[in-house]
Protein backbone atom coordinates (compact mmCIF):
# COMPACT_ATOMS: atom_id res chain seq x y z
CA UNK A 1 0.00 0.00 0.00
CA UNK A 2 2.40 2.49 1.16
CA UNK A 3 4.42 1.52 -2.15
CA UNK A 4 1.58 2.29 -4.46
CA UNK A 5 1.11 5.92 -2.66
CA UNK A 6 4.39 6.82 -2.64
CA UNK A 7 4.09 5.88 -6.80
CA UNK A 8 0.90 7.73 -6.99
CA UNK A 9 3.00 11.30 -5.35
CA UNK A 10 6.07 10.59 -7.86
CA UNK A 11 2.98 10.61 -10.76
CA UNK A 12 0.98 13.92 -9.26
CA UNK A 13 4.45 15.59 -9.10
CA UNK A 14 5.52 15.12 -12.60
CA UNK A 15 2.36 16.01 -13.49
CA UNK A 16 2.94 18.96 -11.78
CA UNK A 17 5.73 20.16 -12.98
CA UNK A 18 4.95 19.48 -16.90
CA UNK A 19 1.77 21.88 -16.28
CA UNK A 20 3.66 24.40 -14.58
CA UNK A 21 6.66 23.98 -17.58
CA UNK A 22 3.57 24.06 -19.61
CA UNK A 23 1.99 27.19 -17.93
CA UNK A 24 5.77 28.95 -18.27
CA UNK A 25 6.02 28.03 -22.12
CA UNK A 26 2.61 28.92 -23.17
CA UNK A 27 1.75 32.03 -20.66
CA UNK A 28 2.60 35.72 -21.74
CA UNK A 29 2.69 38.64 -19.92
CA UNK A 30 -0.84 40.08 -19.05
CA UNK A 31 -1.94 42.40 -21.71
CA UNK A 32 -2.42 45.35 -19.47
CA UNK A 33 0.67 45.04 -18.37
CA UNK A 34 2.21 45.05 -21.83
CA UNK A 35 0.42 47.93 -22.50
CA UNK A 36 2.07 49.81 -19.40
CA UNK A 37 5.14 48.97 -20.74
CA UNK A 38 4.56 50.23 -24.24
CA UNK A 39 2.72 53.66 -22.93
CA UNK A 40 6.10 54.43 -21.21
CA UNK A 41 8.10 53.45 -23.95
CA UNK A 42 5.72 56.39 -26.15
CA UNK A 43 7.38 59.03 -23.99
CA UNK A 44 10.56 58.19 -24.05
CA UNK A 45 13.48 59.83 -26.00
CA UNK A 46 15.34 56.56 -27.26
CA UNK A 47 18.45 57.74 -29.52
CA UNK A 48 20.31 54.50 -29.62
CA UNK A 49 17.42 52.27 -30.36
CA UNK A 50 18.00 50.50 -26.80
CA UNK A 51 14.09 49.16 -26.85
CA UNK A 52 13.96 47.71 -30.51
CA UNK A 53 12.84 44.53 -28.78
CA UNK A 54 9.81 46.25 -27.61
CA UNK A 55 7.87 45.71 -30.79
CA UNK A 56 4.07 43.88 -30.13
CA UNK A 57 4.64 43.02 -33.97
CA UNK A 58 7.34 40.96 -33.80
CA UNK A 59 7.57 40.15 -29.89
CA UNK A 60 4.27 39.80 -28.37
CA UNK A 61 5.60 38.67 -25.38
CA UNK A 62 6.44 41.52 -23.34
CA UNK A 63 8.18 39.14 -20.93
CA UNK A 64 10.92 38.71 -24.07
CA UNK A 65 11.61 42.57 -24.04
CA UNK A 66 15.11 43.69 -23.00
CA UNK A 67 14.88 44.63 -19.03
CA UNK A 68 11.56 43.05 -18.58
CA UNK A 69 11.64 39.81 -16.46
CA UNK A 70 8.21 38.13 -15.32
CA UNK A 71 7.34 35.24 -12.83
CA UNK A 72 7.82 32.14 -14.53
CA UNK A 73 4.32 30.96 -13.54
CA UNK A 74 1.84 33.81 -13.61
CA UNK A 75 4.09 36.03 -16.20
CA UNK A 76 3.08 39.38 -14.16
CA UNK A 77 6.10 41.95 -14.66
CA UNK A 78 8.52 41.40 -11.77
CA UNK A 79 11.46 43.77 -12.81
CA UNK A 80 12.12 46.50 -14.89
CA UNK A 81 16.22 47.20 -15.32
CA UNK A 82 16.67 49.58 -18.34
CA UNK A 83 19.50 50.91 -16.08
CA UNK A 84 22.95 51.94 -17.68
CA UNK A 85 26.71 51.14 -15.52
CA UNK A 86 28.08 53.85 -14.40
CA UNK A 87 30.54 56.05 -17.08
CA UNK A 88 33.99 55.56 -17.10
CA UNK A 89 36.71 57.06 -18.92
CA UNK A 90 37.19 53.65 -21.32
CA UNK A 91 33.55 54.81 -22.60
CA UNK A 92 32.97 57.13 -25.20
CA UNK A 93 31.38 59.93 -23.45
CA UNK A 94 29.33 60.92 -26.57
CA UNK A 95 27.90 57.17 -27.46
CA UNK A 96 27.45 56.72 -23.52
CA UNK A 97 25.09 59.90 -23.93
CA UNK A 98 23.29 58.46 -26.26
CA UNK A 99 22.65 55.42 -24.80
CA UNK A 100 20.61 57.54 -21.83
CA UNK A 101 17.36 56.98 -22.26
CA UNK A 102 15.68 60.83 -22.26
CA UNK A 103 11.73 62.30 -21.82
CA UNK A 104 9.70 61.76 -18.71
CA UNK A 105 8.57 58.88 -16.70
CA UNK A 106 5.01 58.13 -17.33
CA UNK A 107 2.66 57.17 -14.30
CA UNK A 108 1.27 54.13 -16.52
CA UNK A 109 3.96 52.26 -14.77
CA UNK A 110 2.03 51.91 -11.76
CA UNK A 111 -0.54 49.64 -13.73
CA UNK A 112 2.72 47.09 -12.87
CA UNK A 113 1.04 45.76 -9.70
CA UNK A 114 3.28 43.14 -9.25
CA UNK A 115 6.46 45.18 -9.78
CA UNK A 116 8.77 44.46 -7.05
CA UNK A 117 12.36 46.09 -8.77
CA UNK A 118 12.46 48.84 -11.03
CA UNK A 119 15.54 50.12 -11.99
CA UNK A 120 15.76 53.22 -14.46
CA UNK A 121 19.43 54.62 -12.52
CA UNK A 122 22.05 56.34 -15.23
CA UNK A 123 19.32 57.71 -18.02
CA UNK A 124 18.32 61.41 -18.43
CA UNK A 125 14.89 61.50 -17.47
CA UNK A 126 12.83 64.68 -16.72
CA UNK A 127 9.99 66.15 -15.29
CA UNK A 128 8.05 65.51 -12.22
CA UNK A 129 8.28 62.09 -10.68
CA UNK A 130 4.49 60.46 -11.05
CA UNK A 131 3.36 60.28 -7.39
CA UNK A 132 1.80 56.97 -8.59
CA UNK A 133 4.81 55.35 -8.00
CA UNK A 134 3.51 55.13 -4.77
CA UNK A 135 0.95 52.40 -5.90
CA UNK A 136 3.85 49.69 -6.49
CA UNK A 137 2.65 48.36 -2.90
CA UNK A 138 5.51 45.04 -3.49
CA UNK A 139 8.18 46.99 -4.72
CA UNK A 140 11.40 46.33 -2.50
CA UNK A 141 13.51 48.02 -4.50
CA UNK A 142 13.52 51.54 -6.19
CA UNK A 143 16.68 52.98 -8.27
CA UNK A 144 16.04 56.62 -10.29
CA UNK A 145 19.63 57.71 -9.27
CA UNK A 146 21.03 59.75 -12.07
CA UNK A 147 24.55 60.61 -11.22
CA UNK A 148 26.71 62.40 -12.80
CA UNK A 149 24.78 63.86 -15.86
CA UNK A 150 21.59 64.85 -14.83
CA UNK A 151 21.55 67.03 -12.24
CA UNK A 152 18.07 68.48 -11.52
CA UNK A 153 15.67 67.04 -14.35
CA UNK A 154 14.21 65.02 -12.29
CA UNK A 155 12.14 66.45 -9.16
CA UNK A 156 9.49 65.91 -6.52
CA UNK A 157 7.00 68.30 -4.68
CA UNK A 158 6.60 65.85 -1.38
CA UNK A 159 7.47 62.45 -0.35
CA UNK A 160 4.80 61.07 0.79
CA UNK A 161 3.81 58.96 -2.08
CA UNK A 162 6.60 56.76 -0.41
CA UNK A 163 3.96 56.01 2.25
CA UNK A 164 2.30 52.82 0.25
CA UNK A 165 5.75 51.21 -0.86
CA UNK A 166 6.11 49.56 3.17
CA UNK A 167 8.40 46.85 1.64
CA UNK A 168 10.87 49.13 0.45
CA UNK A 169 14.67 47.67 0.88
CA UNK A 170 16.25 49.61 -1.40
CA UNK A 171 15.83 53.20 -2.35
CA UNK A 172 17.96 55.62 -4.70
CA UNK A 173 17.06 58.87 -5.61
CA UNK A 174 20.52 60.27 -6.52
CA UNK A 175 20.27 63.79 -8.32
CA UNK A 176 16.59 63.41 -8.18
CA UNK A 177 15.76 67.67 -7.20
CA UNK A 178 13.99 67.11 -3.85
CA UNK A 179 14.58 70.35 -2.56
CA UNK A 180 10.62 70.91 -2.09
CA UNK A 181 10.34 67.64 0.15
CA UNK A 182 11.02 69.72 3.61
CA UNK A 183 10.29 66.84 5.85
CA UNK A 184 12.00 63.97 4.07
CA UNK A 185 13.71 62.69 6.92
CA UNK A 186 11.01 62.35 9.32
CA UNK A 187 9.00 60.76 6.04
CA UNK A 188 11.71 58.12 5.40
CA UNK A 189 12.11 57.26 9.05
CA UNK A 190 8.71 56.84 9.95
CA UNK A 191 6.89 55.26 6.67
CA UNK A 192 10.46 53.08 4.86
CA UNK A 193 10.58 50.39 8.23
CA UNK A 194 12.29 47.64 6.08
CA UNK A 195 14.96 49.70 4.38
CA UNK A 196 18.83 48.66 4.76
CA UNK A 197 20.51 50.79 2.08
CA UNK A 198 19.36 54.32 0.99
CA UNK A 199 20.72 56.64 -1.79
CA UNK A 200 20.05 60.66 -1.99
CA UNK A 201 23.28 61.89 -3.27
CA UNK A 202 23.44 65.70 -4.74
CA UNK A 203 19.23 65.74 -3.56
CA UNK A 204 19.87 69.47 -2.63
CA UNK A 205 18.03 67.98 0.22
CA UNK A 206 17.11 70.66 2.84
CA UNK A 207 18.51 70.42 6.58
CA UNK A 208 15.13 69.90 9.28
CA UNK A 209 14.71 69.06 13.10
CA UNK A 210 16.78 66.26 13.97
CA UNK A 211 15.87 62.74 14.87
CA UNK A 212 14.39 62.42 18.26
CA UNK A 213 13.50 58.48 17.81
CA UNK A 214 15.55 56.99 14.98
CA UNK A 215 13.25 53.70 13.75
CA UNK A 216 15.71 52.83 10.61
CA UNK A 217 16.76 50.07 12.52
CA UNK A 218 18.05 47.62 9.71
CA UNK A 219 19.49 50.45 7.34
CA UNK A 220 23.17 49.28 6.64
CA UNK A 221 24.47 51.69 3.50
CA UNK A 222 23.61 55.47 4.00
CA UNK A 223 24.72 58.08 1.03
CA UNK A 224 23.97 61.30 1.89
CA UNK A 225 27.20 62.75 -0.33
CA UNK A 226 26.62 66.26 -2.00
CA UNK A 227 23.93 68.15 -0.37
CA UNK A 228 25.84 70.66 1.28
CA UNK A 229 24.47 70.58 4.82
CA UNK A 230 27.20 72.83 6.46
CA UNK A 231 25.91 72.32 9.94
CA UNK A 232 27.61 69.00 10.91
CA UNK A 233 24.78 68.09 13.43
CA UNK A 234 22.03 67.64 10.52
CA UNK A 235 23.32 64.62 10.07
CA UNK A 236 23.59 63.79 13.85
CA UNK A 237 21.05 61.11 14.16
CA UNK A 238 23.18 58.78 11.55
CA UNK A 239 25.21 57.77 15.01
CA UNK A 240 21.97 56.20 16.10
CA UNK A 241 22.05 53.88 13.08
CA UNK A 242 22.60 50.49 15.22
CA UNK A 243 22.93 48.22 11.80
CA UNK A 244 25.09 50.95 9.80
CA UNK A 245 28.51 49.66 8.24
CA UNK A 246 28.86 52.38 5.29
CA UNK A 247 28.51 56.20 5.69
CA UNK A 248 29.11 58.82 2.52
CA UNK A 249 28.80 62.18 3.66
CA UNK A 250 31.52 63.80 0.52
CA UNK A 251 31.05 66.99 -0.43
CA UNK A 252 28.91 68.58 2.52
CA UNK A 253 30.24 72.01 3.34
CA UNK A 254 31.43 70.27 6.95
CA UNK A 255 33.22 72.68 8.71
CA UNK A 256 35.33 72.32 12.29
CA UNK A 257 36.72 69.22 13.39
CA UNK A 258 35.58 64.99 12.80
CA UNK A 259 32.23 65.16 14.43
CA UNK A 260 32.82 63.62 17.59
CA UNK A 261 29.31 61.87 17.63
CA UNK A 262 30.94 59.62 14.67
CA UNK A 263 32.97 58.24 18.14
CA UNK A 264 30.30 55.07 19.26
CA UNK A 265 29.99 53.84 15.20
CA UNK A 266 32.59 50.95 15.71
CA UNK A 267 30.45 48.73 13.15
CA UNK A 268 31.37 51.02 10.61
CA UNK A 269 33.18 49.65 7.39
CA UNK A 270 33.53 52.44 4.90
CA UNK A 271 33.45 55.95 5.84
CA UNK A 272 34.18 58.59 3.17
CA UNK A 273 34.43 62.42 4.84
CA UNK A 274 36.22 63.57 1.30
CA UNK A 275 35.75 66.94 0.21
CA UNK A 276 34.67 68.92 2.88
CA UNK A 277 36.47 71.77 5.49
CA UNK A 278 36.96 69.30 8.20
CA UNK A 279 40.34 71.01 10.02
CA UNK A 280 41.52 69.04 12.84
CA UNK A 281 43.98 66.30 13.69
CA UNK A 282 42.36 62.76 13.36
CA UNK A 283 41.28 62.01 16.25
CA UNK A 284 42.63 58.93 18.33
CA UNK A 285 39.19 57.38 18.96
CA UNK A 286 39.00 56.84 15.04
CA UNK A 287 42.04 54.75 15.07
CA UNK A 288 40.12 52.24 17.23
CA UNK A 289 37.98 51.48 14.03
CA UNK A 290 38.46 47.94 13.87
CA UNK A 291 35.84 46.73 11.30
CA UNK A 292 36.95 50.23 8.59
CA UNK A 293 37.24 48.72 5.58
CA UNK A 294 37.72 51.81 4.03
CA UNK A 295 38.74 54.99 5.10
CA UNK A 296 38.39 57.73 3.08
CA UNK A 297 39.10 61.56 4.70
CA UNK A 298 40.87 63.47 1.21
CA UNK A 299 40.20 67.17 0.24
CA UNK A 300 39.75 68.50 4.16
CA UNK A 301 42.39 70.56 5.94
CA UNK A 302 43.13 68.10 8.88
CA UNK A 303 46.73 68.86 9.81
CA UNK A 304 49.52 67.18 12.75
CA UNK A 305 50.76 63.42 11.33
CA UNK A 306 49.70 59.97 11.33
CA UNK A 307 49.43 57.98 14.62
CA UNK A 308 51.43 54.76 15.28
CA UNK A 309 48.01 53.94 16.22
CA UNK A 310 46.60 53.53 12.80
CA UNK A 311 47.78 49.73 12.75
CA UNK A 312 45.14 48.93 14.79
CA UNK A 313 43.25 49.51 11.52
CA UNK A 314 43.80 45.92 10.80
CA UNK A 315 41.09 45.41 8.33
CA UNK A 316 41.52 48.11 6.11
CA UNK A 317 41.66 47.81 2.11
CA UNK A 318 41.72 51.48 1.24
CA UNK A 319 43.10 54.34 2.99
CA UNK A 320 42.85 57.70 1.40
CA UNK A 321 44.62 60.52 3.37
CA UNK A 322 45.64 62.97 0.56
CA UNK A 323 45.17 67.12 -0.46
CA UNK A 324 45.35 67.83 3.49
CA UNK A 325 47.76 69.53 5.52
CA UNK A 326 49.01 66.66 7.10
CA UNK A 327 52.82 66.10 7.73
CA UNK A 328 55.31 63.94 9.69
CA UNK A 329 56.76 60.75 9.08
CA UNK A 330 55.04 57.63 7.84
CA UNK A 331 54.67 55.41 11.24
CA UNK A 332 55.98 51.87 11.01
CA UNK A 333 53.16 50.27 12.14
CA UNK A 334 51.63 50.70 8.27
CA UNK A 335 53.26 47.63 7.76
CA UNK A 336 50.68 45.85 10.16
CA UNK A 337 47.59 46.55 7.66
CA UNK A 338 47.89 43.68 5.86
CA UNK A 339 44.92 44.00 3.73
CA UNK A 340 45.89 47.10 2.02
CA UNK A 341 44.75 47.23 -1.68
CA UNK A 342 45.25 50.92 -1.96
CA UNK A 343 47.16 54.25 -0.34
CA UNK A 344 47.00 57.72 -1.43
CA UNK A 345 48.87 60.25 0.61
CA UNK A 346 49.24 62.45 -2.33
CA UNK A 347 50.33 66.25 -1.09
CA UNK A 348 51.09 64.92 2.77
CA UNK A 349 54.63 65.98 3.69
CA UNK A 350 56.48 63.15 4.79
CA UNK A 351 59.83 64.77 4.13
CA UNK A 352 61.00 60.87 4.40
CA UNK A 353 63.31 59.04 1.72
CA UNK A 354 61.56 56.61 -0.36
CA UNK A 355 63.35 53.66 0.08
CA UNK A 356 62.36 54.04 4.01
CA UNK A 357 58.84 54.37 2.87
CA UNK A 358 59.28 51.06 0.46
CA UNK A 359 60.80 49.40 3.30
CA UNK A 360 57.81 49.85 5.55
CA UNK A 361 55.46 48.95 2.92
CA UNK A 362 57.19 45.82 1.67
CA UNK A 363 55.58 43.80 4.63
CA UNK A 364 52.34 41.86 4.78
CA UNK A 365 50.76 44.66 2.76
CA UNK A 366 52.99 44.56 -0.67
CA UNK A 367 51.65 41.62 -2.43
CA UNK A 368 48.16 42.69 -2.23
CA UNK A 369 48.74 46.56 -2.73
CA UNK A 370 47.56 47.25 -5.96
CA UNK A 371 47.74 51.43 -6.44
CA UNK A 372 50.22 53.60 -4.02
CA UNK A 373 50.22 56.98 -4.81
CA UNK A 374 52.59 59.53 -3.04
CA UNK A 375 52.93 62.45 -5.15
CA UNK A 376 53.77 65.54 -3.73
CA UNK A 377 54.91 64.00 -0.31
CA UNK A 378 58.64 65.84 -0.31
CA UNK A 379 60.70 62.66 -0.70
CA UNK A 380 63.98 61.76 -0.99
CA UNK A 381 66.63 59.16 -2.15
CA UNK A 382 66.48 56.86 -4.41
CA UNK A 383 64.39 54.17 -5.54
CA UNK A 384 65.14 51.06 -4.21
CA UNK A 385 65.21 46.84 -4.95
CA UNK A 386 62.33 46.78 -2.72
CA UNK A 387 60.12 48.28 -5.02
CA UNK A 388 59.69 44.46 -6.79
CA UNK A 389 58.06 43.30 -3.70
CA UNK A 390 54.33 45.44 -5.15
CA UNK A 391 54.01 42.84 -7.77
CA UNK A 392 50.63 43.43 -7.88
CA UNK A 393 50.61 47.15 -8.07
CA UNK A 394 48.51 48.39 -11.27
CA UNK A 395 48.97 52.50 -9.96
CA UNK A 396 52.08 54.13 -8.81
CA UNK A 397 52.64 57.68 -8.39
CA UNK A 398 55.51 59.55 -7.23
CA UNK A 399 55.26 62.57 -9.16
CA UNK A 400 56.47 66.13 -7.75
CA UNK A 401 58.86 64.78 -5.35
CA UNK A 402 63.05 64.78 -5.54
CA UNK A 403 63.61 61.54 -6.22
CA UNK A 404 67.19 61.12 -7.74
CA UNK A 405 69.52 57.99 -9.47
CA UNK A 406 68.45 55.38 -11.46
CA UNK A 407 65.55 53.37 -12.02
CA UNK A 408 66.24 49.89 -10.46
CA UNK A 409 66.02 46.31 -12.51
CA UNK A 410 63.22 45.17 -10.11
CA UNK A 411 60.92 48.30 -11.15
CA UNK A 412 60.72 46.75 -14.65
CA UNK A 413 59.27 43.42 -13.32
CA UNK A 414 56.20 45.29 -11.90
CA UNK A 415 54.29 43.68 -14.73
CA UNK A 416 50.24 44.56 -13.68
CA UNK A 417 51.33 48.22 -13.74
CA UNK A 418 48.68 50.13 -15.71
CA UNK A 419 49.87 53.72 -14.89
CA UNK A 420 53.39 55.16 -13.82
CA UNK A 421 54.18 58.50 -12.84
CA UNK A 422 57.50 59.73 -12.03
CA UNK A 423 56.83 62.53 -13.46
CA UNK A 424 58.80 66.12 -11.78
CA UNK A 425 61.75 64.20 -10.08
CA UNK A 426 65.71 64.00 -10.66
CA UNK A 427 65.62 60.37 -11.94
CA UNK A 428 68.44 59.80 -13.61
CA UNK A 429 70.14 57.39 -16.01
CA UNK A 430 68.86 55.49 -19.38
CA UNK A 431 65.42 53.79 -19.42
CA UNK A 432 65.79 50.29 -19.63
CA UNK A 433 64.98 48.20 -22.50
CA UNK A 434 63.22 46.11 -19.76
CA UNK A 435 60.24 48.48 -20.01
CA UNK A 436 58.81 46.53 -22.86
CA UNK A 437 58.11 43.71 -20.89
CA UNK A 438 55.04 46.50 -18.99
CA UNK A 439 52.75 45.19 -21.21
CA UNK A 440 49.42 46.68 -19.14
CA UNK A 441 50.77 50.16 -19.59
CA UNK A 442 48.15 52.88 -20.14
CA UNK A 443 50.10 55.61 -18.90
CA UNK A 444 53.69 56.62 -18.48
CA UNK A 445 54.59 59.67 -17.07
CA UNK A 446 58.29 60.82 -17.13
CA UNK A 447 58.73 63.87 -18.13
CA UNK A 448 60.65 66.58 -16.14
CA UNK A 449 63.63 64.13 -14.76
CA UNK A 450 67.38 63.92 -15.99
CA UNK A 451 66.71 60.45 -18.13
CA UNK A 452 69.22 59.86 -20.60
CA UNK A 453 70.06 57.59 -23.54
CA UNK A 454 68.60 56.28 -26.76
CA UNK A 455 64.78 54.84 -26.85
CA UNK A 456 64.42 52.22 -29.53
CA UNK A 457 61.24 50.84 -30.46
CA UNK A 458 62.26 47.72 -28.27
CA UNK A 459 61.16 49.82 -25.46
CA UNK A 460 57.79 49.58 -26.65
CA UNK A 461 57.48 46.50 -27.97
CA UNK A 462 54.50 45.18 -26.12
CA UNK A 463 53.02 48.30 -25.45
CA UNK A 464 49.68 47.52 -27.11
CA UNK A 465 47.60 49.40 -24.74
CA UNK A 466 49.20 52.65 -24.57
CA UNK A 467 47.50 55.69 -24.41
CA UNK A 468 49.65 58.48 -22.51
CA UNK A 469 53.17 59.02 -22.75
CA UNK A 470 55.13 62.33 -21.48
CA UNK A 471 58.40 61.93 -21.60
CA UNK A 472 59.43 66.22 -22.24
CA UNK A 473 62.59 67.36 -20.07
CA UNK A 474 64.72 65.10 -20.66
CA UNK A 475 67.73 63.87 -22.57
CA UNK A 476 66.61 61.46 -24.34
CA UNK A 477 67.04 60.43 -28.24
CA UNK A 478 64.56 58.40 -30.35
CA UNK A 479 65.93 55.97 -32.87
CA UNK A 480 63.17 54.01 -34.62
CA UNK A 481 63.30 52.16 -37.98
CA UNK A 482 61.56 54.97 -40.60
CA UNK A 483 59.15 52.04 -40.97
CA UNK A 484 58.03 51.25 -37.63
CA UNK A 485 54.67 50.90 -37.38
CA UNK A 486 54.00 51.35 -33.20
CA UNK A 487 52.03 48.69 -31.46
CA UNK A 488 50.03 51.46 -29.55
CA UNK A 489 47.21 53.69 -30.80
CA UNK A 490 48.50 56.85 -28.87
CA UNK A 491 45.99 59.59 -27.58
CA UNK A 492 48.24 62.18 -25.91
CA UNK A 493 52.25 62.15 -26.93
CA UNK A 494 55.03 64.49 -25.47
CA UNK A 495 58.53 64.07 -26.55
CA UNK A 496 59.31 67.38 -26.46
CA UNK A 497 63.23 68.33 -26.20
CA UNK A 498 63.88 64.48 -27.79
CA UNK A 499 66.18 64.09 -30.26
CA UNK A 500 63.94 62.69 -32.63
CA UNK A 501 64.74 63.57 -36.31
CA UNK A 502 66.59 64.36 -38.96
CA UNK A 503 63.63 63.17 -41.13
CA UNK A 504 60.31 63.34 -39.67
CA UNK A 505 59.00 60.60 -38.28
CA UNK A 506 56.32 58.71 -40.65
CA UNK A 507 55.08 56.40 -37.50
CA UNK A 508 53.05 59.39 -36.33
Amino acid sequence: MAIIIILLLIILAKADVNLSNEMSSNTACPENEKQALLNFKKGLIDAANRLASWDPHHHPDCCRWIGVVCDKRTAHVLSLNLSLPPWDEHTDFKSYRMSKLGGKINPCLSKLKHLRYLDLSNNAFEGLLPYQLGNLSNLESLKLGAYPFSFGLLYVENLQWLSGLSLLKHLDLSWVNLSRASNWLQLINTILPSLDELHLSACQLPPGPSLLNVNLSSLAILDLSFNHFTNQMDVGWVSNLKSLVFLDLVGNDFHGPIPDFFRNMTSLTHLDLSSNYLNSSIPDWLYGFSSLQVLRLPSNQLHGDISSAIGNLTSLNELDLSRNELQGKLPRSMGKLCKLRSINLSGMRLNQDISRILEILSGCSSPRLESLDLASCQLSGQLSDQVGHFKNLTSLYLSNNSISGPIPIPFWQLKNLKELCLDDNSISGPISISLGQLANLERLYIFNNLLEGVVSERHFANHTKLKYFYGSGNSLVLRANPNWVPPFQILDLDLGSWQIGPSFPLWL
